[in-house]
């Protein structure tokens, strides 16, 4: 094992690694924590009140892709588009599309 695999293993196992989802054409990864939590704060959110965030949320996130497509690209549209698509791949396990694989530590 070389010291990234170990290093990987270790951070996997300290912080719950990371989710990787595809958000239209685009592979995105997500700290596994970040999704966990969205997932119970969209779960305690009314029907209602979740697709009105979820409307802003794919908002944001056609905005970001606008953006990258006129060339627009910075590490923060990075960083939001991934916590946006992030919040969109929560919905998808809430609504039931999509499920979250199991953490490296539960596979062992």
């Amino acid at each position: 094992m070389t010291w990234r695999e170990a290093t990987k293993d270790d951070l996997d196992c300290q912080i719950g690694g990371t989710v990787t989802f595809l958000y239209g054409s685009a592979l995105i990864s997500a700290p596994r924590l970040d999704v966990q939590w969205a997932v119970k704060r969209l779960r305690r959110m009314s029907p209602v009140e979740r697709e009105t965030f979820m409307t802003r949320v794919n908002r944001a996130l056609a905005e970001g892709k606008r953006l990258l497509a006129e060339g627009k690209e910075s590490r923060n549209l990075a960083l939001d588009l991934a916590a946006d698509a992030a919040l969109w791949y929560a919905n998808e396990i809430v609504e039931e599309r999509a499920t979250l694989p199991p953490s490296p530590t539960e596979r062992k």
